[in-house]
């Protein structure tokens, strides 16, 4: 895929959340199923460290400052959108005796990434008394997707680790292989030497049914991309499994995304060099097999 192709395939991406922040984030007001399992095996085997990896004094707007190495935090999540992951992460542990902090003031430390301010923004003001009460959050504000672009760290400004690195419903939209193992690359660098990353991958054409409506939609958008002649965008640059699909039956809504396989994912997760891969699973929407998701393991970083 060209350099031109990835430009125009993240420029679609981000005019899609621009425009259609509110209604994305209606969308997203409850858990995903595999968000239970990933925390229960998590739990069962001892992998959840929250507590130990304590913040000193965590800001409400990221500190541009260099922080030292021994700045942990419990979770860093990334593509955080609406903060719903955190909402859910601090009822899983307020409702699990097994976990011993659970309850206690402040005890979650969680740094939340996005482009979208007006998503984290919407997720702020929903948990604003939960916040005070369980957690210590840090917003920061940045753009991932055009920074891959553009070959730069797309988490240079992040001087924090964390035991627990997540990322949700953002894979997809990031193009290219090449792109995706670096973002991943990048992840990495910032979980503990023993650390947990889960990431979910959507699996969208992994049925023909779901084949089927990703390439109308694609057919129908490419259709209007040359029409508009806003965006030059050459489909023969496009990979294997990439799309462009629409939002809501709305006109001219588009956005760019990827569909998943097994091998794909497993290979994703070798490339790093640093990932021991522990467990994975299909879950949520209707057929409970619209994502895969995968939990590994930092084994050889030294941080």
């Amino acid at each position: 895929m060209n350099k031109q192709t990835i430009q125009t395939l993240v420029r679609l991406t981000n005019d899609f959340y621009n425009k259609e922040a509110q209604s994305f984030s209606d969308t997203r007001n409850r858990p995903w199923d595999g968000w239970v399992y990933a925390m229960d095996y998590l739990l069962k085997h001892g992998l959840l460290t929250f507590g130990n990896n304590k913040v000193a004094a965590v800001p409400t707007l990221f500190e541009q400052t260099p922080l030292t190495q021994t700045h942990l935090c419990d979770c860093i999540d990334v593509a955080c959108g609406n903060l719903r992951f955190l909402d859910f992460l601090i009822n899983y542990l307020h409702n699990n005796k097994g976990y011993p902090n659970a309850g206690t003031k402040g005890a979650l430390s969680y740094i939340g990434i996005d482009k979208q301010s007006t998503l984290t923004r919407l997720g702020m003001q929903k948990l604003s008394h939960t916040l005070t009460q369980h957690a210590c959050v840090t917003i920061h504000t940045t753009d991932v997707l055009s920074k891959l672009m553009d070959e730069h760290d797309p988490l240079a400004e992040l001087t924090h680790t964390t035991g627990l690195m997540v990322c949700f419903g953002f894979m997809h939209h990031i193009p290219s292989f090449k792109l995706r193992q670096t973002f991943l690359s990048a992840l990495c660098e910032h979980v503990c030497r023993g650390g947990i990353i889960v990431l979910s991958f959507w699996c969208f054409g992994n049925t023909e049914q779901g084949r089927a409506k990703a390439q109308a939609q694609t057919e129908e958008a490419l259709c209007a991309l040359a029409a508009q002649q806003r965006y030059m965008l050459d489909a023969r640059e496009l990979e294997n499994n990439d799309y462009l699909l629409g939002w809501k039956h709305t006109q001219g809504v588009m956005r760019y995304a990827h569909s998943f396989s097994e091998q794909e994912v497993f290979g994703l997760i070798a490339s790093t060099k640093t990932l021991k891969l522990l467990t994975h699973w299909y879950a949520d929407g209707k057929d409970n097999h619209s994502n895969l998701y995968v939990i590994a393991q930092n084994v050889t970083a030294t941080h």
